[in-house]
């Protein structure tokens, strides 16, 4: 055993769980971020009628919510003017629905429209929305935001009472977005890093374990070494010198004349 090498590879080792632990709690942190500060709103809509969730981002920011009913119903996302206007709609005397309210303000304040769901959400999850202006890579501006749960006529559950699961983290500003990208950028090369220094310390490991020192007398049973020592070979040489000596010394006998 190379015990330099051996010792080596134990230390890479160690500095490569080292920075896994680390990468493990940055990403933690980073996470703790966004989702350790997730409002959690509980609310019941009664039958035909609304209600609905206020989000006010006080800066350009990425939004991002999610709603749960307990029974189908429409769900809108209105920013400030649109919201006002559809609910000085709502409460006139006009036939029309919720849902055609909503629809008659695209593009002039209806931001999503989803209907009759049980999950509405932004970013679109697994329902998609009847209705999307949200450009996907886009901050909302500043100001109110309203999340509408209608229950009216049009409504699936309209004879019924919703209840409402409503979370949401804190919006995502710029800010925000460039510390996380910022630190997922380090973890990227500390990970590059654990698999090295990992991999690099198994070779050490092995290498050092199953190697022998320069000039260390190999064990005599280890692969491809001789048995014979250098007494052996020097004994060997020596016989065979005296029985090439012995066989001239015969032949000169055999030849000399009678």
């Amino acid at each position: 055993m190379i015990k330099n090498l051996f010792y080596a590879g134990i230390a890479l080792l160690i500095i490569s769980i080292a920075i896994f632990l680390y990468v493990g709690s940055q990403q933690a942190n980073i996470i703790s971020q966004v989702a350790g500060k997730v409002t959690l709103y509980n609310f019941t809509v009664p039958a035909d009628n609304y209600s609905h969730v206020q989000i006010t981002l006080q800066n350009s920011a990425y939004l991002i919510a999610l709603l749960k009913l307990s029974g189908k119903a429409n769900v809108y996302l209105f920013n400030g003017s649109g919201y006002a206007a559809w609910h000085g709609d709502m409460a006139g005397t006009a036939p029309a629905t919720g849902l055609s309210y909503a629809k008659s303000l695209e593009g002039s304040g209806t931001i999503l429209i989803f209907n009759n769901v049980t999950i509405a959400s932004t970013p679109e999850t697994g329902t998609p929305a009847l209705y999307n202006s949200i450009n996907q890579t886009a901050f909302l501006p500043p100001g109110p935001y309203y999340f509408v749960v209608d229950n009216t006529n049009g409504s699936l559950s309209s004879g019924s009472t919703v209840a409402v699961n409503a979370s949401y983290p804190q919006p995502l500003t710029n800010n925000v977005l460039s510390v996380i990208s910022s630190k997922e950028g380090n973890l990227v090369y500390l990970g590059i890093a654990f698999f090295l220094t990992f991999v690099g310390g198994i070779i050490l490991l092995i290498y050092g374990y199953t190697r022998k020192p320069e000039g260390e007398e190999l064990p005599a049973s280890y692969p491809g070494k001789s048995l014979k020592g250098k007494d052996d070979i020097s004994k060997e040489y020596i016989d065979q010198l005296y029985k090439g000596i012995d066989r001239a010394k015969r032949e000169r006998k055999r030849r000399r004349p009678e």
